[in-house]
């Protein structure tokens, strides 16, 4: 594995033949476990913790252990369940490609949690992730006039939901950011990657060529096997993972 950023936050870079780190549910509650998940979350980005109880309260109790938990639009928790009538496509039995969420917030959510109760019974759904500093790193090697351009070019991410859901109606945000964020020191900080949130770019005309070019270098490598890491969930299965690094998605089910 590949040592990036700086001394005073280390952090650890996966490809596809990584194996998570992983810890059950009371281990995690207990202070040792505490330290564990945290260091894990702070080196990898992501870690699975196993054995949780598979309802609100478990969730509730494990998120603790994290920080506050932060109230959006979409609601305090947001049960991804399909439904027939479909608002958005975590809703749906689409299969969707690895992405951050909340782009289109200047400050996206950090720590997330996709905790399963209940798994589909017919297969399918599995989880997958990406470690975007790891995509970032790899770019900057072997395209770095595609890096400086992903980090360096403000693109705006988009929110609009006209009609209303029980999260709220006539919500619209807009942020403007780069897809790759940099430290002072020139490290990579962050990742802002979700393509259905991607408004419409506004660029010098001799920017769009490269810039696009640069994008396909981005996507090409989130979508391909040499960097995701793929996972069944069982019910109690919970990721903890960076959203401002790590990239997730799933595919699809029944």
């Amino acid at each position: 594995h590949t040592e990036t950023g700086s001394t005073a936050n280390p952090s650890t870079t996966w490809r596809s033949d990584a194996e998570l780190p992983s810890l059950g549910f009371e281990r995690a509650m207990s202070d040792d476990g505490w330290l564990e998940l945290l260091e894990a979350v702070a080196s990898r980005g992501v870690a699975v913790v196993t054995d949780a109880p598979t309802d609100d309260d478990g969730s509730e109790r494990l998120a603790a252990r994290l920080g506050a938990v932060r109230v959006t639009d979409f609601g305090r928790f947001f049960d991804i369940v399909s439904e027939p009538e479909v608002w958005t496509m975590s809703q749906s039995t689409a299969a969707m490609d690895p992405h951050t969420d909340d782009p289109y917030r200047y400050t996206p959510s950090g720590i997330s949690i996709l905790h399963c109760f209940e798994a589909s019974p017919t297969g399918g759904g599995r989880s997958t992730l990406v470690d975007g500093f790891a995509v970032a790193e790899a770019i900057r090697a072997e395209a770095p006039a595609s890096f400086d351009l992903l980090s360096s070019v403000a693109v705006p991410w988009v929110r609009h939901r006209a009609e209303a859901v029980d999260q709220g109606d006539a919500v619209h945000m807009i942020a403007h950011a780069p897809v790759i964020a940099l430290a002072a020191d020139g490290t990579v900080s962050g990742v802002r990657f979700h393509e259905r949130s991607m408004g419409t770019l506004e660029l010098r005309a001799d920017l769009v060529d490269p810039y696009y070019r640069a994008l396909i270098e981005f996507t090409t490598r989130v979508r391909s096997s040499e960097f995701q890491v793929e996972r069944a969930l069982r019910p109690g299965d919970a990721i903890v993972f960076d959203n401002q690094r790590v990239l997730h998605g799933r595919t699809g089910f029944d």
